[in-house]
């Protein structure tokens, strides 16, 4: 017997189109993240039967997570050690942006 892990990441939100490192706010999906989200939701439910979807607390990715259960029937569980990490000072920044007001970008 195998076991498959799929990795998934959450849609696009309006912070990731800059660039800059997103962290842990909590921003939601745009409307192009939710296309994205329906459309691999879709794509694992036409090739995979995955059992459970573990998930990030941070709002953007159980909004991708539910519609993967919703196509598929697998159990929903959040798993607070997906959760993203904290970029402090620098999230939602952009690097120049960063090195200007004399934050060191790493």
């Amino acid at each position: 017997m195998t076991t498959e892990v799929l990795l998934v990441r959450h849609g696009q939100t309006v912070w990731n189109t800059p660039g800059g490192p997103r962290g842990r706010p909590e921003v939601p999906l745009d409307p192009v993240g939710m296309h994205q989200a329906e459309a691999v939701a879709s794509r694992i439910a036409d090739h995979w039967s995955p059992l459970f979807v573990y998930y990030s607390p941070l709002r953007r990715t159980p909004e991708t997570a539910t519609h993967i259960v919703t196509r598929t029937g697998a159990s929903l569980s959040p798993h607070a050690r997906f959760i993203a990490v904290d970029f402090g000072a620098r999230e939602g920044r952009l690097p120049g942006n960063l090195l200007r007001e004399g934050l060191v970008w790493i």
